[in-house]
């Protein structure tokens, strides 16, 4: 069974906590996990795809600001 876990991020200039949080998703022990980031600036996307070489991670780039409850549905 996979496990889906979502992150939100829209800031820039909180990429460090972005890059900790899915490092800990994906150093968990169960390893049936889908991590899906939701991304509002194309920069933390860019960021993201060259820290992370993992077939886990599935990228929503939005184009336009969605707003937190947005964003997490």
């Amino acid at each position: 069974m996979i496990c889906s876990v979502i992150i939100t991020s829209y800031d820039i200039d909180r990429y460090e906590d972005l890059r900790d949080s899915v490092k800990s998703v994906l150093n968990q022990n169960y390893k049936d996990i889908q991590l899906v980031l939701v991304l509002e600036d194309k920069d933390l996307v860019k960021n993201i795809q060259d820290d992370f070489d993992d077939d886990r991670i599935k990228i929503d780039h939005a184009e336009e600001k969605l707003g937190l409850s947005k964003a997490r549905n």
